[in-house]
């Protein structure tokens, strides 16, 4: 009695634009993120401070729910974007249209 060869085929990484395509299939949410008025109303070096850590642990969380940024930050606006519904509407994201 002979066993049957397995071959095992190399796992072939997906590219960046590949990936792009594959998340595109599904319907995408973004949201808008600036950090332009993050500071705005601090009277102190130390509530500046806060308010900036306060953003940063904000967008810590949207990083760990796997928000992911449609393109790098320009000119102050960021799209975190996300595929699944339920971080989306944790987020208060909005369905792009197509």
């Amino acid at each position: 009695m002979s066993r049957a060869k397995i071959v095992v085929s190399p796992v072939v990484p997906l590219t960046d634009t590949k990936k792009k395509r594959k998340r595109r299939s599904k319907p995408v949410f973004e949201t808008c993120w600036r950090a332009k008025w993050t500071c705005d109303g601090a009277s102190t070096l130390a509530e500046m401070a806060q308010m900036l850590r306060d953003a940063a642990a904000t967008l810590d969380e949207m990083a760990a729910d796997g928000l992911v940024l449609e393109d790098n930050v320009a000119d102050d606006y960021a799209w975190p974007t996300t595929t699944d519904p339920t971080v989306a509407k944790k987020w208060g994201m909005y369905k792009r249209s197509q």
